[in-house]
């Protein structure tokens, strides 16, 4: 039987929609993925959870992402796990905020402020996308985008530092007071 207009027309509908759903299927060649920072990763994986204060959360991460062991100060203690400083413009993801009085950063301190904050994605301006525990005083792990370290330690009238924490790194001694 001959193929009548209708049909010749509708074979070539249908090939034309098979030759579209084949190159649609075909898998796409994927970028090499970037792996995630291990200090981001592993605070990640708590997200809304509870894990208490804000300093226990963080030595924990650095803990489980760096092997690297904090000490008990809110300075010294990321020297202590081979930390170094950065500033706000070369601060990266896993790196560390700390927000204290440099004069009473001791194992003890306890005012209104004092926080510790891990960078998922430094924002430029001074802004960051964080992760921390107890932003709310309830021990919950969140999100914060839009965080500015400087805004908040300004409400106090505290200082803050950024740190960086590498698997491996050998311990530091804290720089002198700044002028």
């Amino acid at each position: 039987m001959p193929m009548s207009q209708h049909r010749a027309a509708l074979a070539a509908i249908l090939v034309a929609v098979v030759a579209i759903y084949a190159l649609s299927v075909v898998p796409a060649i994927a970028a090499p993925s970037v792996p995630a920072n291990p200090v981001v990763a592993a605070a990640i994986q708590y997200d809304g959870t509870w894990q208490g204060e804000c300093w226990a959360f963080v030595k924990k991460v650095v803990r489980e992402a760096t092997g690297q062991e904090m000490g008990f100060d809110y300075r010294q203690g990321y020297f202590d796990a081979g930390a170094t400083e950065v500033t706000v413009a070369a601060a990266r993801p896993g790196d560390i905020i700390q927000i204290a009085n440099d004069a009473n950063s001791g194992p003890n301190a306890d005012y209104p402020g004092l926080h510790s904050s891990i960078v998922v994605e430094n924002l430029g301006n001074g802004l960051f996308h964080v992760i921390d525990s107890n932003q709310n005083y309830d021990g919950m792990v969140r999100h914060r985008t839009e965080y500015s370290p400087s805004a908040s330690a300004a409400r106090y009238g505290l200082n803050f530092h950024i740190y960086r924490v590498v698997a491996g790194a050998a311990a530091r001694s804290a720089p002198g007071p700044r002028p």
